[in-house]
């Protein structure tokens, strides 16, 4: 695809071991990858042979030899029995085999067939345990791309006018959503709406809470964002009313798709061009630079509206 950058996983013992000049050491890792081969063969041929519930290993070792694989050998390995298949798609799966990889960009275009010389270009919208959500910069269609096994699920036609888009995983329901901020041109609000990948077809809507001003008038929206943090979404919003100016963030927790409001902290303003929000350890956390220092102010509860005591302060290296 046009200008997009996939997350591949490299074996971490081979990364460590690329400078090393030692003979022995390469034969090592040479024959560590032909022992994970040869087990994959000989499970293969064991459970044509025997019954799949009994499994020849337990499953700790399973998981620990197979979450050293490589993608590709992964999508081998998950032909092997319905077990394997289950574990290889199973979460906290996916979160190992994550955690014992490094990261490697690769760089892609799509062409058409039939049609050489164009080259359709796809931009980044968010990722979730290496699955990408992309929009096609031409037709404007919005997909979930799989480049492990390069898969593409196309996704209906979201709510026009968003502002931003959040991928994540909910341990609630073992499920994948994506969630969509948008404005709601007919009324004037803002607008939620939510899709499960391989289970919605189409966008569900939630009703997104209004946000009080003291003035009436025209409602001159200065900033939203959006973020994930932990198992929620968080939406920084700045309103102006006139004189008044209202800086809220909603918060969707996606285990309950209920919405809590929060005020921000005494004395912090959302300024546009020196106040960031972002994931903070699953926390949504508004960073700033003052002076030689980065100020992080973290919403420690947003199910209670609390904010962290003390802000933390990080010396910028000079």
């Amino acid at each position: 695809m046009g200008n997009l950058g996939t997350r591949l996983s490299v074996s971490p013992i081979k990364e460590s071991l690329r400078n090393w000049t030692s003979s022995i050491i390469w034969t090592l890792v040479a024959n560590k990858a032909r022992a994970l081969r040869r087990f994959v063969v000989y499970r293969f041929s064991q459970n044509k042979r025997s019954d799949e519930s009994t499994p020849t290993f337990p499953p700790e070792v399973v998981i620990e030899i197979l979450s050293w694989l490589p993608l590709k050998s992964l999508t081998t390995a998950q032909l092997v029995c319905k077990q394997w298949r289950a574990l290889i798609h199973d979460h906290y799966f996916i979160q190992k085999h994550m955690g014992q990889s490094s990261v490697v960009w690769h760089w892609y275009n799509v062409v058409r067939a039939g049609r050489s010389s164009h080259v359709d270009s796809f931009s980044y919208l968010h990722g979730c345990d290496g699955l990408l959500l992309l929009r096609n910069n031409s037709s404007f269609k919005y997909c979930v791309w799989n480049p492990a096994t390069r898969r593409v699920l196309e996704l209906p036609d979201p709510h026009s006018g968003n502002y931003g888009f959040v991928f994540c995983y909910v341990p609630a329901t073992g499920n994948y959503r994506i969630v969509a901020i948008f404005n709601d041109r007919e009324n004037g609000r803002e607008g939620c709406e939510v899709f499960t990948p391989g289970h919605s077809k189409e966008w569900r809507r939630i009703t997104f809470p209004y946000i009080m001003t003291a003035n009436n008038g025209y409602r001159f929206k200065d900033r939203v964002s959006v973020v994930s943090a932990g198992e929620a979404v968080h939406c920084l919003i700045v309103i102006k009313v006139g004189d008044e100016r209202c800086e809220r963030v909603v918060s969707l927790d996606m285990g309950t798709e209920t919405f809590t409001v929060s005020h921000l902290p005494e004395g912090l303003t959302c300024n546009r061009t020196t106040l960031w929000d972002l994931d903070w350890d699953g926390k949504l956390a508004l960073v700033q630079i003052v002076g030689q220092n980065l100020e992080v102010m973290e919403l420690e509860d947003y199910k209670k509206h609390r904010w962290c005591a003390n802000k933390k302060v990080i010396p910028l290296p000079s």
